[in-house]
């Protein structure tokens, strides 16, 4: 959005820039989800505290991330992430591939049967959803009427 790639974005946070417009769209949950590889390889975790032996992928900082997971009991550090990236595709890529858990939207998760969720000790995650386009592009009737069609179609 800001290098004016892309007229509207689906963003899980709602966005602080003031040259853009934002739509609250419904929320949505989030769990664990690893390639069922992966963990045969590196064992099922019994326990929330199996899970800080393991790889994460997905946080683009994760040291931000680190207090949301400590107040679900899973006391992780930078180390554990191997791969940092804020895109949701990438993150559900590196999970299918087996390198390491990510936190995926459980719609998405679901749809591959190669992930699982890694233990249900985790409690979920709510992630808002927000349909997202540049200010002056309000204005704009094509724009728009995308934008209003993609937040009823989502909402």
């Amino acid at each position: 959005m800001r290098r004016r790639e892309a007229d509207i974005a689906i963003r899980h946070s709602r966005p602080n820039d003031e040259t853009l417009f934002a739509k609250r769209l419904r929320d949505t949950k989030a769990h664990l989800f690893a390639s069922k590889e992966y963990l045969d390889e590196v064992g099922r975790p019994k326990s929330l505290a199996d899970l800080e032996k393991l790889t994460f992928v997905g946080f683009d900082q994760p040291e931000q991330r680190l207090g949301l997971m400590a107040s679900r009991g899973v006391n992780l550090t930078t180390a554990n992430f191997n791969f940092s990236t804020s895109s949701t595709t990438l993150t559900l890529e590196l999970v299918r591939q087996g390198f390491g858990i990510g936190i995926l939207p459980v719609e998405i998760g679901a749809d591959y049967p190669e992930l699982e969720n890694p233990t249900s000790a985790f409690e979920p995650i709510s992630i808002e959803t927000w349909l997202v386009a540049h200010r002056e592009l309000k204005t704009n009737l094509r724009i728009r009427v995308v934008f209003d069609l993609l937040a009823e179609g989502i909402g």
